[in-house]
C-alpha cells in the first residue's frame, strides 16, 4: 500500500508540474507579444517625428530657395 501511495503522489506531482509549465509558457507568450507591441509603438513614434522633421526641413528649403 505504501508504494501505491508513493506512485499516486508522483503522478500528482507530475500533473502539478505540467500545469505550472503550461501557465508559465502561456504567460511568457503573452508577455512576448506585449513586448512586440510596445516596440512597434516606439518605432511608430520615431517614424512620426522623423516625418515631421523632414516636412519642416522641406518647408525650410523651399522657403529659402525661393529667395535666391
Amino acid at each position: 500500500m505504501k508504494y501505491h501511495q508513493q506512485g499516486v503522489s508522483l503522478v500528482i506531482t507530475f500533473l502539478i508540474m505540467a500545469i505550472m509549465l503550461a501557465v508559465v509558457l502561456s504567460l511568457s507568450s503573452i508577455l512576448f507579444n506585449q513586448v512586440k507591441i510596445v516596440s512597434n509603438v516606439a518605432n511608430r513614434i520615431a517614424a512620426f517625428y522623423q516625418a515631421e522633421s523632414e516636412k519642416e526641413r522641406a518647408l525650410y528649403i523651399s522657403k529659402h530657395s525661393q529667395h535666391e
